[in-house]
């Protein structure tokens, strides 16, 4: 048994060769810690002739003593229309609650005996996350008539387009089909003339890769149409480690937005 995010799943499937590792053993990999992609599961899967069924979407927070929703190994996983991977149902002792579909998401809470007391010596920042019996994540999903959670990603890093909502995975999975990216990350940004929001999805390319920036944010732009209908505001190819990331490497993308504003793809190639 092992777990991790998503990125850890789609860096192996990037730089490790099967034949130097031995994953006989392996009969249960959770995924979670942020938003799971169906390709990540199956390309890990395939590219180390794992049976289907082993990697297993869940979610949860440390706030919660970690696990809130899972699936079992062998249990069919839904994915909806839009690429959201089901995380399961909660698992005993705790409720959640969140939105009733993709297009009406809302902010998911978790409520139950596993739940924490409160941070230590922080009674402000206790009361802002525990309401009423309630833990507010701070992300966003939906439960569907089976009550299974699907998690679109944290409420701050939510798209806005023509009065909905958009999980920034679904441009950045959509993004990295691209030949020659390494790492997508997409947001949005208020354009100071005209105080809209413009869609900005920004990528590394790989190290070894000497396609033009231009021909790689072209098919990124390509790419998210084929997918979603719709070309984003602006495509910028940043060069290695630009995008920000936590300690253990997920998007940080409220700070990207920050970085955006501060000119970070400003004489960056773009589409």
């Amino acid at each position: 048994y092992t777990a991790g995010p998503d990125f850890a799943f789609r860096l192996a499937v990037r730089m490790v060769d099967p034949a130097t590792v031995d994953l006989s053993s392996l009969r249960f990999v959770k995924s979670g810690g942020e938003p799971v992609r169906w390709s990540s599961v199956k390309a890990f899967e395939e590219r180390f002739s794992l049976p289907g069924g082993v990697v297993v979407p869940g979610y949860g927070l440390g706030e919660a003593t970690l696990g809130v929703t899972e699936h079992v190994p062998g249990e069919n996983v839904p994915v909806d229309e839009r690429g959201n991977v089901s995380c399961g149902a909660a698992n005993p002792g705790l409720e959640v609650e969140a939105g009733s579909s993709a297009h009406a998401s809302r902010e998911i809470l978790v409520r139950g005996e596993t739940v924490f007391a409160g941070y230590f010596e922080a009674p402000g920042e206790t009361g802002r996350i525990l309401r009423d019996g309630w833990l507010h994540t701070g992300d966003t999903g939906y439960l569907d008539s089976d009550g299974r959670l699907f998690v679109l990603g944290r409420r701050e890093g939510m798209i806005k387009r023509a009065g909905s909502l958009i999980a920034p995975r679904e441009l950045e999975e959509a993004a990295q089909r691209a030949e020659g990216v390494r790492v997508a990350a997409a947001t949005s940004i208020r354009d100071a003339q005209d105080h809209t929001d413009v869609i900005v999805v920004a990528v590394e390319a790989e190290v070894s890769s000497r396609r033009p920036a231009d021909q790689i944010a072209g098919d990124v732009s390509r790419e998210v149409v084929a997918t979603l209908g719709f070309a984003p505001g602006r495509v910028c190819v940043l060069p290695p480690r630009s995008i920000p990331r936590t300690e253990n490497g997920k998007v940080r993308h409220s700070r990207l937005q920050t970085l955006l504003h501060e000119g970070l793809c400003d004489g960056a190639p773009a589409q």
